[in-house]
């Protein structure tokens, strides 16, 4: 808390929760116990002949003596006394004295006991059920019991803690405490947090059938891994360090690498390219708060971006080959590189007796960033009745009519395999990941409208008949999509599979079929639900919910549509974006629950769940379109399957481009295959001479989308490249001229050549304190993007650079270098701003229809073509005043603020900037 700011940064206590890792408590209950079991000692004495020779009043001098010399060493019982018997107290007198009310409680997973604690922290932030959670893992138990217990069973050394090693023989215990302050993302950057880094996935399992309580089950082990990976959505080929559990015991070092080899081993990964360490060597066996301190561990090595040493490790266990698998025990402190245009993850086991697995993976904190990204998908003009759209969304969307009819054979394991693949697909997940109870949507991210996109191309591939009855909720784990294959499959006649399957990659060719037969087939096609109420009063809104809740929960699902201008014009309004009913209903009540405080903060947390509330004279509405950053590969690839105008646009790009590029722009965009596929796309797609044009294109896709559904701006912005949307959006550019442009600016900026190309870094910092900081740098540097009160970017010379980020590093401020080409938006890059003026010279640039604000200025644009002419040549090489545009906008009546691009970026800097 104290680090943290707390209580001058203040936190809403009656959103607080204390959640805490412990088992047996204390060790006073140990002491405690004498109150009941002396009489029994007492009585044992008085029984031996030797004792009852003795003269009464000796008996009872020895007696009283050996009562009251106990007593004298037991505490006295009062409430405080408690915390020693009953762990969950623990937490209780945290929530006591800091006053929070939000739900406090322990759990016990012997040394598991942390984790299971952070992943409880983690559902209840996910459901909104608070917003802050002091979380961690605390053991004060080093009592002879324990020591006897432990050595009993040979888990004690008597030398030390040498995870790993050829002498490893056992642990040494350790007490201690680490607590967390855990909340939100979106919140912590939206109240200007210090964040160490991201918790992106969690993985818990169970050894079920085992050898005994204390021998691990390897098997249990590798699905805690495996489940983590798929939570966090990464692959073993990202994480470069892994705290193991490392007990220093011969069994269970060996059973945890052989655990970790069978999960990335398959990955073809170079020998000794993962750091692997655990703490216990450090300070030793932490117990119920092991797992909280090699979390620790790896936070604070994320955030310093440093590869910890692991102590007392000489030669290797012989029963680990250490020369055949992908882990290295790091013995030294070494810089931890990661490839550029890349970020770094972290895994961190803990794994407890009884055979309790959790594992998790960190991220590296990039402030408005995140190293992988799902694609949302925008709100339709209009949703039919869920049975109707489930049946629509299942329909096949093959471009070829057939009418060929047989009847073909089946194989269950076939049907298995193809089923596995398909996901793996879809997913990116390698198909030996994949377990038949894998959730779809909870565990593999696969949500409605791509379970329908899941179903239409299995059912297509067997040439199964359309249901009209079907549920997706119904079929929502692998097994269950195996099982409704395997039933539609016996005796059923099929169209001929060749005539009927999908195409696999992206490729946009006029000869496929027409669009416009697309767009007859995809018409109206949902994405989500939408659920829109409003009133006059806030009392009179919130009856109206109550109201509404109590119907949908009869089943009576109101039809989806977008809100009339009057109901829109009310003075309070909610809407609440869904996808199938259950969802709907948890997200009423939620809204419900909100009402009751009506906090502000509330509200906003209730925006990450779909939820969000209007008071007041509605504003005017903006679009905002992202720059470099928000593009990845196969990046609204969902959305040019299914729709025509998304469609359309790429392919007009392709042949503008073609030319240019040598191949099609969507050639770069999307890829299938393997890791290495996609990873060699990802490095292209980074190319700044693709990227421009890409980004451009995804973006006025996903504008020309929001006009099919009815959307349009009062005003238009982008961020650095993204502006050439914005120009587009205005009417000032045709999209084919913005093409031809950003691929100028793109070329021309690869083209610059110089010793120093400069380098860029976001920093987490009041703009008063990064000015005084860079003022205080020698060598050439500026703020590139003033992007929030609370967030910038720099850019400079990388000398410069790298002093600034160890100056705000020193003055307690978050500072990371981007992996970028240049220092963009610099002087740096000025040699590309004549040519570019050149090629815009060219184009027919006309007055904006849209007021759009400009970067270079923080103003409206000009009407003239050679103000707008002026201002884009600049802009290559200009500050972006993204904070000054905000203000701009806000003055002249604007209150909505919608990112139109593939990922979520300006949204948090918008919010950043309309606080107070």
């Amino acid at each position: 808390l104290k680090d943290y700011g707390y209580p001058q940064k203040p936190l809403n206590p009656e959103r607080v929760a204390v959640i805490l890792g412990n088992a047996l408590a204390g060790e006073g209950h140990y002491r405690s116990t004498f109150r009941i079991l002396l009489p029994e000692y007492l009585a044992s004495l008085e029984s031996i002949p030797e004792f009852k020779n003795l003269s009464a009043a000796t008996q009872q001098a020895i007696l009283s003596g050996i009562t009251g010399d106990i007593y004298s060493k037991i505490p006295a019982i009062t409430e405080d006394t408690m915390p020693g018997e009953l762990g969950n107290i623990i937490a209780g007198r945290i929530a006591n004295v800091f006053n929070f009310s939000g739900p406090n409680f322990i759990t016990d997973a012997a040394c598991a006991s942390s984790l299971a604690a952070l992943q409880a922290a983690v559902d209840g932030l996910a459901n909104n059920h608070f917003d802050a959670v002091l979380c961690g893992g605390v053991d004060r138990n080093m009592g002879p019991e324990s020591f006897i217990k432990f050595s009993k069973i040979g888990a004690l050394s008597a030398e030390g803690s040498r995870p790993y090693s050829d002498k490893a023989d056992g642990f040494v215990m350790g007490e201690g405490a680490v607590i967390f302050l855990l909340k939100r993302l979106e919140d912590a950057e939206r109240d200007g947090d210090k964040i160490y880094a991201l918790i992106r996935g969690i993985g818990g399992s169970s050894d079920g059938k085992g050898k005994g309580i204390t021998a691990p089950n390897p098997l249990g082990q590798q699905r805690a891994i495996e489940r983590a990976l798929l939570n966090a959505g990464i692959t073993p080929q990202e994480v470069g360090l892994i705290e193991g559990h490392g007990t220093s015991t011969k069994v269970g070092d060996v059973a945890e690498v052989n655990s970790l080899k069978t999960v990335f081993g398959a990955y073809g990964l170079a020998n000794g390219s993962i750091a692997l360490g655990s703490v216990k060597s450090n300070i030793g066996h932490l117990k119920s708060a092991a797992g909280a301190v090699g979390l620790l561990k790896t936070i604070l090595a994320l955030n310093e971006k440093i590869l910890p040493p692991s102590a007392n490790f000489v030669t290797p266990n012989p029963n680990i080959d250490f020369g055949n698998i992908p882990f290295e025990v790091n013995t030294q402190p070494r810089e931890w590189q990661a490839k550029p245009g890349n970020y770094r993850f972290a895994g961190v086991s803990s794994f407890g007796f009884g055979g309790t697995n959790f594992h998790i993976v960190l991220e590296e904190y990039f402030p408005g960033v995140l190293g992988s990204d799902k694609p949302s998908y925008a709100v339709p003009l209009k949703i039919e009745k869920e049975q109707e759209v489930l049946a629509e969304m299942t329909q096949p969307r093959s471009i070829e009519n057939t009418s060929a009819v047989q009847t073909v054979g089946f194989d269950n394991s076939r049907i298995t395999d193809f089923v596995l693949e398909s996901i793996s697909e879809k997913t990116g997940y390698p198909r030996e990941m994949l377990d038949l109870e894998l959730d779809l949507e909870a565990d593999l991210g696969i949500d409605t409208v791509k379970q329908a996109e899941l179903f239409a191309s299995i059912r297509t591939h067997y040439n199964i008949a359309r249901r009209e009855d079907l549920r997706l909720s119904d079929y929502n784990t692998i097994a269950k999509v195996v099982e409704f294959m395997t039933d539609a499959l016996s005796g059923q006649t099929t169209q001929t599979e060749s005539e009927n399957k999908l195409p696999v990659n992206v490729q946009i060719d006029q000869k496929t079929a027409p669009i416009e037969e697309a767009a007859k087939s995809n018409e109206g096609h949902p994405y989500q639900g939408l659920y829109f109420l409003s009133a006059e009063s806030k009392i009179a809104l919130q009856q109206k919910l109550e109201v509404g809740l109590v119907s949908i929960k009869n089943g009576q699902i109101p039809p989806s549509v977008c809100p009339t201008r009057v109901e829109v014009s009310r003075s309070e309004r909610l809407a609440i974006d869904y996808e199938n009913a259950d969802e709907l209903v948890k997200r009423c009540e939620k809204a419900i629950s909100a009402f009751e405080t009506d906090q502000p903060v509330t509200w906003n947390a209730l925006q990450a769940h779909g939820i969000y509330r209007g008071s007041g004279t509605p504003g005017k509405t903006v679009f905002m379109f992202p720059g470099q950053g928000s593009q990845y590969v196969n990046m609204i690839r969902d959305l040019l399957e299914v729709e025509p105008v998304v469609r359309d646009t790429f392919k007009e790009a392709d042949e503008i481009l073609t030319p240019i590029l040598g191949k099609p722009l969507t050639s770069y965009i999307y890829a299938d295959g393997n890791e290495e596929a996609l990873a060699q796309a990802e490095i292209e797609l980074k190319n700044t001479t693709i990227t421009q044009p890409a980004l451009l294109t995804a973006n006025v896709a996903l504008l020309r989308l929001m006009d099919k559904f009815g959307f349009s701006p009062d005003f238009v912005i982008g961020h650095s490249l993204g502006e050439y949307a914005a120009l587009v959006a205005s009417g000032v550019l045709t999209f084919a001229e913005a093409l031809e442009v950003v691929s100028a600016r793109g070329r021309e900026m690869s083209r610059i050549k110089v010793d120093d190309p400069g380098g860029m870094a976001a920093v987490s910092a009041p703009l008063e304190e990064v000015e005084k900081v860079i003022k205080a740098v020698e060598g050439y540097i500026v703020i590139a993007n003033v992007n929030s009160p609370v967030q910038s970017v720099l850019g400079g010379t990388s000398e410069a650079i790298e002093s600034a980020i160890s100056m705000f590093k020193e003055a307690g401020f978050q500072a990371v270098r981007i992996p970028v080409s240049h220092a963009f938006h610099t002087k740096i890059v000025a040699p590309a701003s004549e040519p570019v003026r050149q090629v815009i010279e060219r184009m027919h640039v006309v007055a904006p229809n849209i007021p759009i604000v400009a970067n270079v200025t923080g103003e409206l644009y000009p009407s003239s073509a050679e103000g707008i002419t002026d201002l884009l040549a600049k802009q290559v090489a200009s500050p972006v005043q993204f904070v000054k545009s905000m203000q701009t906008l806000y003055n002249l009546g604007a209150r909505v603020f919608v990112e139109v691009g593939p990922k979520r970026v300006l949204n948090a800097l918008a919010t950043d900037n309309m606080k107070g």
